[in-house]
């Protein structure tokens, strides 16, 4: 089966978090995703022009999105000096959470 869209993953993504949370790296929620949607081992070796994974740049887009629509946010950890860094940590907002229970979270129209 091809790699479903970035917009396809949204939801998955979403409830990862609301079942596996309530805080988890993004690096967990790709093997389950992947096989959600019956993902070889081909598929997932697939590789954009830059190198990097294609699925993995696809749950990364799911995760933006949830997050520019206030429904996840990123742990962050001090670096010193006022500087901050992601720990690529993700948790459901009170939004998200409604968003995974409604099952309400994407829509083609909002993700375009």
């Amino acid at each position: 089966m091809p790699i479903p869209p970035p917009e396809e993953l949204i939801d998955p993504v979403l409830q990862q978090l609301l079942t596996n949370g309530p805080t988890l790296k993004s690096e967990k929620m790709h093997d389950p995703i992947a096989k959600q949607f019956g993902l070889t081992k081909d598929d997932l070796a697939l590789m954009q022009s830059n190198g990097s994974p294609v699925f993995v740049n696809y749950v990364a887009f799911a995760l933006k999105w949830l997050m520019e629509n206030k429904a996840i946010s990123c742990l962050r950890r001090e670096r010193g000096r006022g500087q901050r860094k992601t720990t690529g940590v993700y948790c459901l907002t009170p939004k998200g959470q409604q968003m995974a229970v409604d099952k309400t979270a994407f829509s083609r129209q909002t993700a375009r």
